[in-house]
């Protein structure tokens, strides 16, 4: 039991009071609000830098169009 905010249910489950619910309800809405100003602030962080893999392809395509001039190994 949770305080008091549950009652037994089928099979012993809890059944969730309305006080209980307007409080998970509330979590979740702050959750929900946290996660997009998260979101926010990471793109707003990131400007639009690209991904590793990216630029490791960017890397690569560069030393190709140098290997003519200079002896360029990538790993």
């Amino acid at each position: 039991m949770l305080g008091g905010c549950t009652t037994p249910g089928v099979a012993g489950a809890p059944v969730v009071t309305a006080a209980l619910a307007s409080r998970v309800d509330e979590g979740f809405s702050v959750q929900g609000e946290v996660t997009r100003e998260m979101t926010a602030q990471m793109d707003a962080a990131s400007r639009d830098a690209m991904t590793a893999k990216g630029f490791g392809g960017e890397a690569h395509r560069i030393a190709r169009l140098m290997s003519d001039r200079y002896n360029i190994g990538l790993i």
